[in-house]
Formats: structure tokens, sequence, C-alpha cells
């Protein structure tokens, strides 16, 4: 019932989005960002709202998302900001109290950056004015994550100010998150071995721990082990776990989004996407991508086995030197495997 209600209100209103101007930013004192989105849009999201609230200072800002993105938007938002959080499924209540608040508060302009679902089309348009993401975004598929949000929400272009991380140091604690909902961009069994053996040999036998969902829990063996999961007390322990790491290793996922974001040294295994999309323009990602998919945008969506990452750990993956060209032209692979 509650998912025909707000269909047929977007239905109604949906026409009404528009593409904000500076000054519709500058005359509104009441901004909404609705942030429901998977896991690395959301993060992302977070960091460029963060930056836009300090572009923005004087105005109220309300911050509406998921239980489990919300310890996310906490930490990763320091401007004075109204967080709230809600499951249509699980407390439609909420739900209604928070529309309810929503119609109240008389917000000037909403917004949700990344987020294509109906949640966060739907609580926009109870703005006076809002502008869907899915309307604004027509970018081709390998442009960069971070852009688009800063150019929807009307930014300057951020300098570019790479910072890889440098292993001076000991490193004596790693977090690896080796997967993705994408199997061509996560590790395999074998891969995850052997990455956890290059990493021992690399940093002196660190403590490794693996965070995974739980489908891939039996793929992890000899480490400490983490179940990701989406209550928002297993978000929280996570979030401290990332920020207690040495050092994080992440695939092409939510976590090395979040891992950047809170500043932890990261290295970023990438396999079909390029870092290019995926990595922010002052990112501490180390990239690592196998050295012939260079320009190269991989769309094979039926790829079952991702050979551009096995071959990664055949030898030492540190040694990969992954040259980052924002801007560049990629070449869109739909037809042929360029790792084999």
């Amino acid at each position: 019932m509650l998912k025909i209600l707000m269909n047929n209100r977007l239905r109604k209103l949906g026409s009404a989005s528009h593409q904000i101007t500076r000054e519709e930013i500058q005359r509104s004192s009441k901004i909404l960002f609705a942030v429901f989105s998977r896991y690395g849009d959301a993060i992302a999201s977070f960091k460029v709202i963060d930056e836009f609230i300090l572009l923005h200072p004087g105005k109220t800002f309300f911050i509406l998302t998921s239980p489990q993105l919300s310890p996310y938007a906490r930490e990763l938002i320091s401007g004075n900001v109204d967080l709230s959080y809600v499951n249509r499924r699980r407390n439609p209540f909420k739900l209604l109290r928070i529309i309810q608040k929503l119609k109240r508060e008389k917000i000037d302009l909403g917004l949700n950056p990344l987020a294509w679902g109906l949640d966060s089309e739907f609580f926009i348009t109870f703005a006076k004015g809002f502008s869907s993401f899915k309307e604004f975004c027509r970018r081709p598929i390998h442009y960069n994550l971070y852009d688009s949000v800063r150019e929807y929400l009307l930014m300057p272009e951020k300098e570019t100010n790479l910072r890889p991380p440098t292993f001076i140091d000991k490193i004596g604690n790693i977090v690896l998150a080796p997967s993705s909902t994408e199997i061509r961009k996560s590790l395999d069994r074998k891969d995850l071995a052997n990455l956890i053996r290059l990493l021992r040999d690399r940093f002196s036998d660190p403590e490794i721990t693996v965070a995974v969902p739980a489908r891939d829990w039996k793929n992890v063996h000899g480490v400490k082990k983490f179940k990701l999961g989406k209550a928002i007390k297993n978000s929280e322990e996570f979030l401290k776990l990332v920020k207690s790491a040495d050092l994080f290793v992440g695939v092409d996922a939510g976590p090395l989004h979040l891992a950047d974001a809170l500043g932890v040294r990261a290295i970023g295994i990438f396999g079909p996407n390029a870092p290019e999309t995926f990595m922010d323009r002052d990112s501490g990602i180390l990239p690592i991508r196998y050295e012939g998919l260079a320009g190269i945008y991989c769309l094979l969506h039926g790829c079952k086995d991702p050979v551009c990452i096995h071959k990664l750990f055949d030898t030492s993956f540190l040694g990969n030197n992954t040259i980052i060209k924002f801007g560049r032209d990629f070449v869109h692979e739909r037809n042929v495997c360029r790792a084999r």
C-alpha cells in the first residue's frame, strides 16, 4: 500500500523536478538530502554533501537515509545537520512521522545525489523545489562518480591531488574487503588466499581481518573474519574496524570508498571498472589494475571468471603501477576479454 501511495505522489509531482540553479541554492534556507542508494554511492554522496555544507554556511540541512547508512552519514558529514533514517518496509509508522516532519519544516530544496530508487525520489517531493538526480544524470558510464555529484550540486571541479600511500612505517593491522555484489569485481577463494599470502610477505606477517558478506564466509581461512550486514550496529562495528586499520585493501566496492573517505591508507583492486570512475580527485587509494586494461572500460557483464583480477596475484601485486588520468577517453569493451 505504501509503495502505491509513493508512486502515486511521484506520478503527480515528478514532472516538477528541474535542474537547480545557483540562485535557487542561495535563496534556500532549508535543504534536504535524501540518500537511499547503494553502499558506495552513499559514501561518495556523504563526502560531497559535507563539502557542499561547508560551501553554504548559515543554512539548515536535513539528511534522510536508511538505517544501514546512517552511521556513515553521521561520521562523514561534519556540519550541523538534522539526520533521520527510516526503513519504510519495516517501520511504516516512522515513515509517516517523517512525512509529517517534512511537511512541517517547509523545506526549500530537495536533492538526492546518486540515489535512483523510489524512496529518495519520493522524499524530495516534499520540498518546495526539487531536482531528481536520475533526471539530471546523463553522463557516460565511465564518468567519475564524485564529479557527477559535484556537477549536480553546482559545485566547482575539485583540484586533482592524488595521495597514494607510502609504506615506510610498520603495517600491523590490515582490513581486507574482497567482495562486491558483482562476481566480475570480486576475488575468488584462490585470489583471496594469494592476496593474504602476498600481504603477509610484504608487511612482515600483519594481523589481517577479512570483511565479507555471509555468502562469502566459507571462502575465508586462516585469518580473522568480520561479517558484513545491514543493521545499524553492524555498520557501527564495521566503521570502527576500518578506522582502526593501518591499511585497508579492497575491491571496487563501498568499503573502499569508506576507507578513502576516512583517510585510511588504502589499496584498491580494480578489475573491469576503471579507477578514474571510482576514485575522487583527492583520493588516497593506491590503485592496482591489470596493465592490459589501461584506457579500457570493460562491459562484459556476463563475465563469471574475471581473468583481469586473477592475473594481479601471479606476482607481487604491489609492483603494479596504474596510471590515473582523469577525463581520458575510454574504449568501451563489450565483446572480447582484454585480459586473456
